[in-house]
């Protein structure tokens, strides 16, 4: 049993939880997930069984998607809406603003990490000293936001309220961040309410399935016909190892002559034994005689 399943995460078990439902409900010790989603949160979280577990590191430095809910007029110390309130502001902003002070948040960046997130200081969570009430300076990470619009918006009397934002972004980025951030440039106070992640990838909610759905899947033995291949999340050129010599040393993980491949170049490459069974990713170096391995799929995981 080997591949990626895309699961609709719900709101309320983190993410480790929903691993080690799916292990108990298939059997199979060896599952991991791709990029953790607060408890709180809900939407898209690959899984990965078997060898499949070998991307969870490429899947996981990736660039997501998301849709989160800026709620205007209220700070919090988690900065999100599970926190304690710790100041508030009537402050009027209409569409126009709000719009405008997205601009400065797109693209590459500087972000401080909120005190409630799993980052160690001296040796300890963030979480962890948060909770003791203790406030640590942290330092600011650069980050990429490609893609920040707003697809919707709540208004009182011309006031923005509440609004969606869609949130596109590489590997590191705290939407909680974002939200008290753009509260500040707004001269009012913000924070985030309800957060999807709508891809991970080329992985989209519209291919994913409920925790419930997955479950009921492995239980009626027909959750391997919704895994995903581990070879769909590289774009790597493919190469089929024909020869007898070229088969043998790529199902041993061994370093394969540049020699049996005809006008192979330098780069990455999905490997393929003669059956057509994706085995690896291997590299080519320049000026090399030989193709090494650069991640192996092995079988038998």
């Amino acid at each position: 049993m080997n591949g990626i399943l895309i699961v609709n995460k719900p709101k309320g078990l983190t993410s480790s939880k929903v691993i080690g439902i799916l292990k108990h409900a298939c059997g199979r010790e060896k599952t991991g997930h791709t990029g953790t989603l607060d408890p709180n949160a809900t939407g898209v979280l690959p899984v990965c069984f078997g060898n499949a577990t070998k991307v969870c590191g490429f899947l996981t430095d990736t660039t997501k998607e998301y849709v989160a809910e800026l709620i205007l007029g209220k700070e919090t110390d988690s900065y999100d809406i599970t926190g304690n309130v710790v100041a508030e502001s009537d402050k009027r902003v209409t569409k126009e603003e709000l719009e405008a002070s997205l601009e400065s948040f797109r693209g590459t960046i500087m972000q401080v990490p909120p005190m409630f997130s799993a980052k160690w200081k001296d040796g300890e969570r963030l979480y962890d000293l948060a909770r003791k009430g203790v406030v640590v300076d942290r330092e600011a990470k650069e980050i990429t936001i490609s893609r920040l619009e707003i697809k919707d918006v709540s208004l009182k009397d011309g006031a923005v309220e509440r609004a969606h934002l869609l949130v596109e972004c590489s590997k590191g980025t705290y939407i909680r961040s974002l939200c008290h951030d753009i509260g500040e440039k707004l001269g009012s106070f913000a924070c985030m309410g309800d957060l999807t992640r709508t891809r991970v990838g080329i992985f989209g909610i519209e291919n994913s399935v409920t925790l419930e759905e997955a479950v009921a899947l492995a239980k009626s033995g027909e959750i391997e016909e919704k895994l995903i291949s581990a070879d769909s999340v590289y774009t790597h050129p493919c190469l089929t190892a024909t020869s007898a010599e070229a088969n043998h040393l790529l199902v041993n993980g061994n370093r394969i002559p540049k020699k049996l491949f005809d006008s192979v170049t330098p780069g990455l490459y999905r490997m393929y034994d003669k059956d057509g069974v994706f085995c690896a990713i291997y590299e080519l170096k320049e000026h090399a005689k030989y193709m090494y391995p650069y991640v192996v799929f092995p079988r038998n995981l």
